[in-house]
């Protein structure tokens, strides 16, 4: 999806090929939707490992317990609280990523798994010296 809103945006190219710093850009755009939904989980996650500590008692009884007594107390802005500080966390990691491993392996993992016959540790192999 991100490749594509590049490519919407530079409508004047001569090819389709993206350079480095475009694939980083699309990197880090696709940490925001990531964000979208790893940042509740992890704020009530945050809730549940600090409660009891101190002066306070057990809150929360679990992670949906967390995020509706989140969004009771402050509506959804609540339960987002923190997505901005998650999405400039995770963007420039995503960014480095997408930017080393797609020019080396230039199809998705499936079709490197199928057609390329490369083990999965292989590839985990890769991707974590990227990242």
């Amino acid at each position: 999806m991100s490749k594509f809103l590049i490519l919407a945006a530079t409508p004047n190219r001569k090819d389709s090929t993206l350079s480095t710093s475009e694939i980083a850009t699309a990197g880090f755009m696709s940490a925001i939707p990531t964000t979208l939904v790893a940042a509740p989980v992890e704020r009530a996650k945050v809730l549940l490992q600090v409660q009891g500590q101190g002066k306070s008692s057990t809150q929360y009884r679990g992670v949906f317990h967390v995020l509706t007594h989140l969004y009771k107390e402050g509506g959804i802005k609540s339960v987002f609280r923190g997505s901005v500080a998650t999405v400039v966390r995770d963007g420039p990691g995503s960014a480095a990523f997408v930017a080393f491993f797609f020019p080396v392996y230039p199809f998705d993992g499936a079709h490197i798994l199928t057609s390329l016959r490369l083990s999965v540790t292989l590839l985990l192999m890769r991707s974590r010296r990227s990242g």
